[in-house]
């Protein structure tokens, strides 16, 4: 007859270590990134400040071409809408 009791000792690692949630583990994967991201924002802010004149130039470039260039005014929002991500 085979047993079905777990060794002691698997029980015992399964409550000292239980195993994460993957749920879990991508919430702290995210918030680890949301920290990082700020802290490279706080440390580097003429990089941010770039960007974000960068982003305005390209949407007043896309607002300008509009009317005549739908085309490339949807091109240049896309452009812009890397900028930031």
């Amino acid at each position: 007859m085979l047993s079905t009791r777990k060794p002691i000792m698997s029980t015992l690692q399964h409550v000292a270590h239980p195993v994460p949630q993957p749920a879990a583990d991508r919430g702290w994967n995210r918030f680890a990134t949301e920290v990082s991201v700020l802290a490279e924002a706080l440390l580097n802010p003429g990089k941010i400040i770039r960007e974000v004149e960068q982003f305005r130039a390209l949407h007043l470039q896309a607002d300008a071409v509009e009317a005549r260039d739908p085309a490339a005014a949807d091109a240049l929002r896309r452009r812009a809408s890397t900028l930031l991500s």
